[in-house]
């Protein structure tokens, strides 16, 4: 078994720490023994622990959740390269409906989920709020788990953060905050340090999206630490032949399934797919560019690479696909550079400069700001004063690095993008161009081609539903409902196995087919396709009635203004949106039922949710 059963229950207002089981909390409070869900973990484990113990919706503060999966861990320990995934979960600042707060996740590589399993936990629950900010130390390398609560500076960069945790204080895994969340901006992330084979760093890896950064602050963490041995880690015992599936899997994940990531990073990987499509969203997704729109070539990888730019392969250790591409800039300034953030902070908002923008990259960092979310902010804000006849506008290098400060401290209009596409742009105006859904901005794709925005997770996110590029593929079937209905639910499906089982998201199309056989390697539970993607529905159903407790329904399930154009119109979506919900056993407002839930193998939550 590559899982404990148990989870780490920390109290911070008694400053207490206990380990107790998932399995019996589980088999106590619904009736029944694990099911498939729960021991493919993360995300899907994860949402039983807020049908139990949540209770409230209109708190976001009340509990924070840290789930592993069952891939998760060290290929040293038998497993398949690339799972080094961990799934914080938590109630989002940025999805409200009234006083209410949706269910949201956010995650990262590194190596955080395997230092948690070495604890010889699963999961981490933290409740409660300290009496100040601290930095939250856990050591599971003797009996138990200990907890040392540090007090630290707020204010503190996310860099200067982890350089502490781990010098100062002897932990080489942590996640940080930085000072945005400290001062209230809806969409702080959190950080995770990234140790390295031979004592060294790599870049930090971003949990990003959904206001984690604001949740931690709110309960006062400035920072978590873990560490544990080797030891404590649930081992599997493979025989030859598993062990050759093994060495067959990470032979695939070095193979033609992730060759995109693998050799141009997502930055270059996605410039190359979107741009001969005409399909890369700028200037505040008012136009999609193609490969003939010379401004592009100041940020397109394959141009900047011909002038010289010299570009390093990273990996969360270990990793064959080693997407991370890391940068120097001309002023020195070392960063990585990645799709979604060069995208949003630069061809959002119509900064076509690869020095400003990686530059803009490690601004937000430092500060604990969600790239995406920052420079969708500051993409509206160009087009709103453009509008408005003022300026900053499109293309303003200066705006966009000054803005980045005052958005993180709460300064003049910084206080105001502070809250969010969503939040400014009812607060100013101008909300038909405000690219974003249930108060999530946007990715870095075309809103037109990807209905599955509106009924994603998290919002606007494109890893929540995967959705995101099919239809730039099948422009014959981009407005075929039956076809849309069919790749939605296997788009959910497997967007929440992805965010479950700890593995990456690039491995998606390895692993993904594997599944049946790892889990029986891994667990002793035999399963076959049709149940893994049962379990993967399930765990998007889940967070669907924790959704509709919190009173979302069919008005959120929709896109920002600006998506209905070529052929996708208002009439369409509400045709679509009226089909999902029947093949999804929604009622017709877009809510989950107890018919809902009893079908899928959920019934004892109907009660638990009182839906």
């Amino acid at each position: 078994m590559t899982i404990s059963g148990n989870f780490l229950e920390i109290e911070l207002g008694k400053e207490t720490v206990e380990i107790k089981s998932w399995e019996e909390l589980f088999e106590e409070h619904l009736g029944r023994k694990k099911s498939v869900r729960e021991l493919i973990g993360g995300f899907g484990r994860g949402l039983n622990y807020f049908a139990l113990l949540q209770n409230t919706y209109d708190d976001f503060s009340k509990l924070f959740a840290i789930c592993t999966g069952f891939l998760t861990g060290h290929p040293h320990f038998g497993l398949p390269m690339t799972c080094c995934k961990a799934t914080m979960i938590f109630l989002s600042p940025m999805k409200r409906k009234g006083r209410r707060h949706g269910i949201s996740f956010a995650n990262a590589g590194a190596n955080f989920g395997n230092e948690v399993k070495k604890m010889g936990v699963d999961d981490i629950l933290i409740f409660g709020k300290a009496k100040q900010p601290v930095a939250v130390l856990l050591d599971g390398t003797g009996k138990g788990v200990e907890m040392e609560l540090r007090e630290f500076d707020p204010d503190a960069l996310v860099f200067d953060t982890l350089e502490s945790i781990a010098n100062e204080y002897n932990y080489a895994t942590a996640c940080a905050v930085g000072p945005a969340a400290f001062k209230g901006v809806k969409f702080a992330s959190a950080h995770f340090s990234t140790p390295l084979p031979g004592k060294k760093f790599g870049l930090p890896r971003a949990a990003a999206r959904g206001g984690i950064g604001l949740v931690l602050s709110a309960k006062n963490i400035k920072a978590i630490g873990v560490k544990g041995i080797d030891e404590k880690f649930p081992k599997p015992r493979l025989g030859e032949e598993e062990k050759r599936i093994v060495k067959e899997i990470n032979r695939g994940l070095a193979g033609a399934a992730t060759e995109k990531y693998r050799c141009g990073g997502t930055w270059g990987g996605n410039f190359d797919f979107l741009l001969p499509a005409k399909a890369l969203p700028a200037y505040n997704h008012s136009k999609l560019l193609g490969e003939e729109a010379e401004e592009v070539y100041g940020l397109w990888r394959m141009k900047c690479e011909e002038k010289g730019l010299k570009v390093e392969d990273e990996e969360c250790s270990p990793c064959p696909i080693k997407c991370v591409k890391r940068v120097k800039g001309s002023d020195g300034t070392i960063w990585r550079l990645d799709y979604e953030p060069v995208a949003l902070m630069g061809c959002d908002t119509g900064v076509f400069d690869v020095d400003v923008v990686l530059k803009a990259f490690w601004l937000a960092n430092a500060y604990g700001l969600d790239a995406v979310s920052t420079g969708s902010a500051i993409a509206w804000y160009f087009e709103y004063n453009l509008r408005m006849g003022k300026s900053p506008t499109f293309g303003d290098t200066h705006a966009l690095l000054d803005l980045i400060k005052k958005i993180a401290v709460r300064e003049g209009i910084g206080d105001v993008l502070a809250e969010g596409v969503k939040g400014a742009s009812e607060k100013l105006g101008d909300e038909d161009i405000a690219m974003q859904v249930k108060g999530l901005e946007t990715a870095g794709y075309p809103a037109w081609s990807n209905p599955g925005y509106a009924f994603a997770v998290r919002g606007m996110c494109h890893t929540s539903m995967e959705t995101y590029n099919v239809a730039i593929g099948r422009p014959d079937k981009v407005h075929e409902i039956e076809w849309w209905i069919s790749t939605l639910k296997k788009g959910a499906s497997d967007a929440m196995l992805v965010q479950s089982g700890g593995f990456c998201h690039f491995a998606r199309k390895v692993i993904l087919p594997a599944l049946p056989t790892l889990l029986d390697m891994y667990t002793g539970v035999k399963t076959d396709e049709d149940e893994i993607e049962r379990s993967g529905l399930q765990t998007y159903l889940l967070s669907r009635a924790i959704d509709t407790v919190a009173g979302f329904d069919r008005t959120d399930d929709t896109l920002p203004e600006r998506a209905f154009r070529c052929g996708t119109t208002r009439e369409w979506m509400e045709r679509l949106k009226d089909r999902f919900y029947e093949e999804m056993d929604f009622d017709s407002k877009g809510r989950a039922t107890k018919e809902t839930l009893i079908k899928y193998g959920l019934s004892e939550f109907a009660y638990l949710l009182r839906i």
